[in-house]
């Protein structure tokens, strides 16, 4: 099933899994959360291809996912110190 989501919709459920997603203890949920964000970053990338959605510009899925990783290494960084 492939939802056509806007970027709004798309940084809502980032920021959804970027709150929630060190709660999770379990693998089950961790594993769930890193396909969603696989799943986004995937049909992200289509967008402009011509394979994919070729009258359509990217959003930049994969470096806001990439800026949020880099925000809690720094994170867990820091409070590790």
């Amino acid at each position: 099933m492939v939802l056509d989501l806007s970027l709004s919709q798309i940084m809502d459920v980032l920021d959804v899994l970027s709150l929630t997603y060190p709660r999770y203890i379990d693998s089950g949920s961790r594993d769930a959360a890193v396909k969603v964000l696989q799943a986004l970053v995937k049909r992200d990338e289509m967008r402009g291809r011509p394979e994919g959605e070729p009258d359509v510009s990217k959003f930049g899925v994969g470096e806001q996912v990439l800026g949020w990783l880099s925000k809690e290494v720094g994170r867990v960084i820091s409070t590790k110190r």
